[in-house]
């Protein structure tokens, strides 16, 4: 057998309790501020990039200066034209404001202004210095439009003639004015009617210049308005004048001749056919409603008669609207009292008492009384609404024939009274359009600005822009807000297992410990003399009693030794009623021996290759061992035996040919230093595809058979899990399984579908540990009320 010997790797981990899961539905404080450190660098480059474009911005920005003239404005632009135009002008609204600034801003003013500071000519003005900024997208929009122009070009018609001098002095007037007009400030001062123009430029006399001729240019501009509008004005209102003046005397004229030639003379106003109409109309309503109130009489005096005596014996009322008559009225009581009685009497005594027959008497007698008298004055009725009738149509036609003599003279009364009017109408508008004209020529040669400059722009001293505060609160808030939102990307991409509580929430599976970096101080020496001295520097760390004091220990190898330790506890106290040692026992009903020799054998896998579980496996089989425990550590990944290789293992009989039926197992150990660690290397076999049938043939599960009554522990290092199915063969000849991760690298969801998705390393997992943990970064995962926070102290309680 070949002698070798071991070195504790470089990662270690500690026993600590799982982290309790903070509610779903709150906010943990301390694990957002944990996150905010974790995540301090990806929040810091972001700020400190836009720190830097904002100096970089302050440095290339060339300075501007704003120069500002304050304007008050009245209501309106003359008075007289204004009340002639009905306009109010008591406070001055946001329309005059708005056109005010309309007018500043407007071409004519921009033009004036160019022309009176000769702009176009002005160097300074026209190519002034650009900042980097603007450079750069100015040359991006170069680029943009590159392609654009060539096409313009392309489909352009063929060379126009060239523009003359003049032409091409006005066109550049007019592209100065226009940007000159748009870069022109107007603002409103508060709720009064004063104005604020301002321009900034990079020149500081050019800005003050610019401001107090356009405030000049825009009082002329009200001046000419003014007088324009008072000149129009006069205009229209003499040639008015001349024309109310002729019409009104035509008016007057006429209307005189219209009552001489048809005779029109009246008294008081009235003309005598009108008030012979008026008497005969007041007449002939007088006799209509004297007919209607006859006439409704006899209605009613018939309905009374058509009833007849039944009706007047049953309570029916003889009265009428129109008129009372006290006769009747006297026998309608008589009746309506001998009805009552009658009804009386026969509700108490019945029909034929004597009282009733008498009662019944006198109604008869008392209706036939009351119908007679009905019908008398129904006649007399009939002979009244017959007189008023012919009164009526007499009336009728003694109007007709007043209607028809007034007739001739009242179409000429009616033109008569619309040419007065006329005339009386045209004099008063006359006379008001004299009054206003008289007005509004007094006023034209006084013209009155109604804007003053309250004060004139100075040239400005100090630069407004770019102000450095500005800019670098700017670029501090948008370092801020995209660094946050970088930080939360990097977190939300964040799908790895950092702390225990990772693992006990992705997968449920208990959690061993961490397995730090470790600096590693051994000499540079060869590989086989460097793992010897780890042995026997760790033999000589659990058994004191070796003859010499141990060696101190940095903080992480003691938390990594802990690890290993808590390891080896979890595989000794795994108690026999366990569930999985019961699910391992069913499924081993063919060989009842299986679960006994399982038991001992421990398994050592990773999800992903690369995450150190061959160094797990061999720092845990040198704990083991340094304990006094006999161990077998048997490097089982044939694919990429990376233990043997660790070790320098490169030729022999290995788990190959005993896997072969070619050696024994013992034959193939290679003994290490202490004798009580046992070494099975596995050299890659040479043109065999097949590993999981090597490693399912009956010599490997005879060997730990036999290996498991020699060895109080066999370590198995297995394949990873990945899309490879060895360690799974593996597997079902194992009693436990342990599940290496590497801190950060190891995705939750990947170490969460290998569990669920085999069902038999669930039943023998045991548990998981975190490799290869940054301590340095470490707490910045973990909550602050957790016992991680302070693994550290820990590290510090376990060195000491």
């Amino acid at each position: 057998m070949t002698e070798f010997g071991l070195r504790i790797a470089d990662s270690p981990n500690t026993l600590t309790p799982a982290p309790v899961a903070q509610p779903d539905d709150t906010i943990n404080l301390s694990r957002l501020l944990a996150a905010a450190r974790r995540r301090r660098r990806a929040i810091l480059l972001p700020i400190v990039i836009w720190l830097l474009m904002g100096v970089a911005y302050l440095v290339t920005t060339p300075k501007t200066y704003v120069a500002s003239s304050t304007l008050l404005l009245d209501a309106g632009t003359n008075a007289a034209v204004e009340e002639l135009a009905a306009m109010d002008d008591q406070v001055l609204s946001e329309s005059a404001i708005e056109n005010a600034r309309l007018v500043i801003q407007s071409d004519t003013l921009a033009t004036a202004v160019v022309g009176q500071l000769a702009l176009d000519q002005n160097e300074s003005f026209l190519d002034p210095p650009r900042s980097l900024l603007s450079q750069l997208m100015g040359a991006a929009m170069a680029v943009v439009r590159a392609p654009i122009n060539m096409l313009r070009q392309t489909a352009a018609p063929a060379a126009q003639a060239p523009t003359a001098p003049a032409d091409a002095e006005a066109a550049l007037r007019g592209r100065v004015a226009r940007d000159l007009g748009g870069r022109i400030g107007v603002e409103r001062i508060g709720r009064s009617g004063a104005i604020s123009v301002y321009f900034s430029s990079h020149d500081p006399v050019i800005a003050a210049d610019v401001v107090n001729a356009y405030a000049e240019a825009y009082i002329a501009d009200v001046l000419n308005a003014n007088f324009e509008s008072t000149e129009r004005t006069t205009e229209w209102l003499q040639a008015r004048l001349s024309d109310l003046e002729a019409a009104a005397a035509d008016a007057a004229a006429e209307a005189e001749t219209f009552r001489t030639e048809n005779g029109l003379v009246s008294s008081d106003g009235r003309f005598m056919s009108e008030e012979s109409v008026s008497e005969l109309n007041a007449d002939l309503a007088e006799a209509i409603a004297e007919a209607a109130s006859s006439r409704a009489l006899v209605e009613g005096y018939e309905a009374v008669v058509t009833r007849g005596m039944d009706g007047l014996r049953s309570g029916a009322s003889v009265g009428t609207d129109t008129t009372a008559d006290p006769a009747l009225e006297e026998l309608q009581s008589s009746l309506a009292d001998a009805v009552a009685n009658l009804n009386r009497i026969t509700a108490n005594f019945g029909s034929d008492h004597p009282q009733a027959v008498l009662l019944s008497a006198e109604i008869d007698n008392a209706a036939e009384r009351l119908f007679v008298g009905v019908q008398q004055r129904l006649e007399r009725a009939r002979g009244e609404l017959s007189v008023a009738e012919a009164r009526v149509a007499a009336l009728r036609e003694s109007l007709g024939v007043a209607v028809g003599d007034n007739a001739a003279a009242g179409a000429a009364q009616v033109q008569l009274r619309a040419l007065e009017q006329r005339a009386e109408t045209l004099s008063i508008l006359y006379q008001t359009f004299l009054t206003r004209f008289q007005e509004i020529d007094q006023q034209k040669d006084f013209p009155i600005s109604d804007v003053r400059i309250l004060s004139a722009a100075e040239v400005p001293t100090s630069a407004d822009g770019p102000r450095a505060s500005r800019v670098i609160a700017v670029a501090l808030v948008l370092g801020i807000f995209f660094g946050i939102a970088l930080a939360a990307i990097r977190e939300w991409a964040d799908r790895f297992l950092r702390t225990g509580e990772d693992v006990t929430q992705s997968t449920g599976l208990p959690f061993l410990g961490y397995l730090p970096e470790t600096s590693g101080t051994a000499p540079k020496v060869g590989r086989l003399a460097r793992l010897a001295n780890g042995i026997r520097w760790l033999a000589r760390l659990v058994r004191p009693g070796a003859g010499r004091a141990p060696p101190s220990l940095s903080q992480n190898d003691s938390i990594y030794l802990e690890t290993l330790q808590n390891i080896r506890l979890g595989m000794e106290t795994l108690p026999s009623g366990d569930r999985r040692q019961v699910l391992i026992l069913h499924r081993n009903l063919e060989d009842p021996d299986a679960a006994a020799y399982q038991r001992g054998i421990l398994g050592i896998t990773s999800v992903r290759p690369g995450e150190g579980k061959s160094t797990v496996s061999l720092n845990l089989a040198t704990t083991l061992a340094a304990g006094g425990a006999s161990v077998l550590l048997i490097d089982g990944d044939m694919r990429r035996p990376g233990l043997s290789r660790h070790l320098g293992i490169t030729e022999g009989p290995s788990l190959v040919e005993v896997a072969q039926g070619q050696v024994n197992w013992t034959d193939a150990i290679c003994r290490g230093d202490p004798p009580n660690l046992d070494l099975l290397p596995c050299i890659r076999p040479v043109g065999h595809s097949h590993v999981a049938d090597l490693l399912a043939a009956k010599p490997i599960r005879a060997m730990f058979k036999e290996a498991r009554q020699r060895y109080d522990h066999v370590l198995v290092d297995l394949a990873p899990l990945g899309p490879v199915v060895d360690a799974r063969v593996l597997m079902r000849s194992l009693g436990h399984v342990l599940m290496v991760a590497e801190w950060g690298v190891t995705p939750k969801a990947m170490l969460r579908k290998a569990v669920e998705d085999d069902p038999i390393l669930a039943e023998r997992l045991i548990g998981v540990v975190l490799n290869r943990v940054d301590m340095a970064a470490f707490g910045d995962y973990v909550d602050r009320a957790s016992a991680d926070a302070y693994l550290g102290e820990y590290g510090e309680y376990l060195r000491s």
